[in-house]
């Protein structure tokens, strides 16, 4: 699962086809030596890295200009421009909430605790 305010992530989103509990289940389990047998699924499989470049590569290139990891702030415009999701995008947080913290929410029943 990935939480992003960009909407072309969805485009990575898959379900296992699989049913409930033919994967070996990993949380908690330890190896022989006695690290935790989940540190083996750090690595993203193979597919799941090219959709996330696929996504990821318009906002990191400039035409075919190949820069270095330490001038990637000459990428930066001077002035940054939002863009506005064009959908919701839900980070798991309920019905009104939205990954998307750009915009101020309608409502703040909050604020005066907030304040406090």
């Amino acid at each position: 699962m990935f939480v992003s305010n960009r909407a072309e992530i969805f485009t990575v989103a898959k379900s296992c086809p699989h049913g409930f509990g033919v994967h070996q289940q990993i949380t908690g389990v330890r190896m022989a030596d006695g690290t935790f047998f989940s540190r083996l699924t750090a690595e993203y499989p193979q597919e799941l890295a090219n959709a996330l470049a696929t996504v990821i590569a318009p906002l990191v290139s400039k035409g075919n200009t190949v820069l270095s990891l330490d001038s990637w702030r000459t990428m930066l415009p001077s002035k940054l421009q939002w863009p506005q999701a064009q959908q919701r995008i839900e980070d798991g947080g309920g019905l009104p909430s939205s990954a998307l913290h750009m915009s101020r929410p309608t409502s703040d029943p909050l604020v005066s605790l907030r304040s406090r």
